[in-house]
């Protein structure tokens, strides 16, 4: 009995039949060997074989049989696992791939599939190789800068697939593996007003009764994340009015940038120069690309207007920026002024009364 393993099925089997002449009309039953089932049988779907029988006549002729077939099914499952993981200590993605199936892949790859506003994409390299049942491939992408627009969205978020081919040519994905990566982030506005006098009708360098004062805002985004719908609020303090209107050369501000914002002009009241000051405190805001508000700090200025010249000895002059508690009111300057002219009155009468002597 020749019996013929086709391939890749093998090695061959030995077959045994029982000892004796065979009778016309008789029959015998002939055994192999065990075969054991390899993985290039599994790869392949099957084991398939051909025997054909032999025996001699009396005579020394060969009596072939026809021959006779069989092909076993060997059971066969496909299967891809993805585990992605991200690593910021080299800014690169690593792919655990593994072939969960009983079939042996080949031209293993990783697609990986950045989410917008990520990119651009990241090419992914894998071993060389097959990759059996069971066993693991550790894929590596190149390294991906972070960008602006990653830091404004927050993170950097992809999705990635494994793929395999069966010996045969079938096509074997894995499941979607997704990571989102956070991005580091600040948020910070600084404001820096002053007060220009730009209309001085006398000018004598104070503001008085129907000279025009204007307002200029530094602003500067002091956070990692592009600001945008950056306005100034300006808020005058009463008796002062109407509000001035504030305008910025552009809405958006990249971090570390900075712009100066001007007021409309604000025209000195009498309301002003019996007040003896026009204050007005101002607010920076700007909204991230989420939508989150951003308040600068508050920034004031308080300008000195002319009311009693003899209390300001001659003029009043200059802006004063306060904040809060650290205000210098025009009311301590007025007793500094009339403290200067006592002492100075006090020095000459006694020059005169020395002269006098």
């Amino acid at each position: 009995m020749a019996d013929q393993l086709v391939a890749p099925a093998g090695p061959a089997v030995t077959v045994t039949c029982p000892t004796g002449d065979l009778a016309p009309g008789a029959s015998v039953t002939c055994t192999s060997l065990p075969y054991a089932v390899t993985q290039a049988d599994v790869d392949a779907g099957s084991v398939a074989n051909t025997a054909t029988a032999h025996g001699l006549t009396p005579g020394g002729t060969d009596v072939p049989s026809n021959p006779s077939g069989t092909t076993t099914p060997t059971p066969t499952s496909t299967g891809l696992s993805l585990v992605k993981s991200a690593a910021l200590t080299t800014d690169a993605n690593n792919f655990v791939v593994k072939n969960t199936g009983t079939v042996t892949l080949h031209d293993v790859t990783v697609a990986d599939q950045l989410v917008a506003p990520a990119g651009p994409a990241v090419t992914v390299t894998c071993p060389a190789g097959d990759l059996a049942p069971g066993a693991s491939v550790t894929c590596t992408s190149s390294p991906y800068a972070v960008t602006q627009a990653d830091v404004d969205a927050g993170s950097v978020a992809n999705t990635a697939t494994a793929h395999g081919l069966t010996p045969g040519g079938g096509h074997v994905p894995s499941k979607p593996s997704d990571t989102e990566t956070p991005t580091a982030s600040t948020l910070g506005m600084k404001l820096v007003k002053s007060a220009h006098l730009t209309l001085d009708a006398n000018h004598d360098g104070a503001a008085e009764l129907g000279d025009e004062v204007t307002y200029r805002f530094a602003v500067t985004n002091t956070g990692s994340v592009t600001l945008h719908h950056v306005k100034v609020d300006d808020q005058l303090v009463a008796p002062a009015g109407p509000a001035v209107a504030v305008t910025c050369p552009t809405s958006t501000l990249a971090p570390g940038t900075s712009m100066t914002c001007a007021s409309s002009p604000y025209t000195i009241t009498q309301a002003d120069v019996d007040a003896g000051s026009v204050a007005n405190m101002a607010t920076a805001h700007g909204r991230t690309p989420a939508g989150e508000d951003v308040p600068s700090n508050q920034s004031g200025v308080r300008t000195p207007t002319i009311g009693d010249r003899l209390a300001f000895g001659g003029v009043a002059r200059g802006v004063l920026a306060f904040t809060g508690s650290n205000a210098i009111t025009l009311a301590g300057l007025g007793l500094l002024a009339l403290g200067l002219g006592l002492g100075l009155t006090f020095v000459g009468r006694r020059r005169r009364s020395q002269e006098t002597r």
